[in-house]
């Protein structure tokens, strides 16, 4: 009885540990969704507007935001995948992943498109 109260505590205390890392763990996805979302500001106005070098300034900054606020949702499109149990995960990195591509064919073809924009 002894032994199977000591196996209890570990399993509270892992359950524990478990829920504060995934605190920590929101809270880094928070912090990185802001700043992902402030970095969008400048694309947008850069997007809108003829600059001296606002192509090639905007696909860095979209790149940043790719990799540094999207790895969130291309790890967990990795782990769907895995699973072979497609998700939000997937449709939110086959989102991100179309728009970065759009925006390296734009600069590929320097800036013309179609209709000349």
């Amino acid at each position: 009885m002894h032994k199977h109260h000591h196996v209890e505590e570990k399993h509270i205390y892992n359950h524990e540990k478990k829920h504060k890392h995934e605190g920590g763990h929101e809270e880094i996805i928070k912090r990185k969704a802001i700043i992902a979302t402030l970095i969008s500001i400048p694309v947008v106005i850069l997007s809108l507007k003829e600059f001296p070098y606002g192509n090639t300034l905007n696909l860095m900054l979209s790149t940043f935001i790719y990799l540094y606020g999207g790895t969130f949702f291309l790890k967990g499109f990795l782990e769907e995948l895995k699973k072979k149990k497609p998700g939000m995960m997937t449709l939110v990195s086959l989102g991100i992943s179309v728009s970065l591509n759009a925006l390296l064919m734009k600069k590929a073809l320097n800036g013309k498109t179609r209709h000349g924009r």
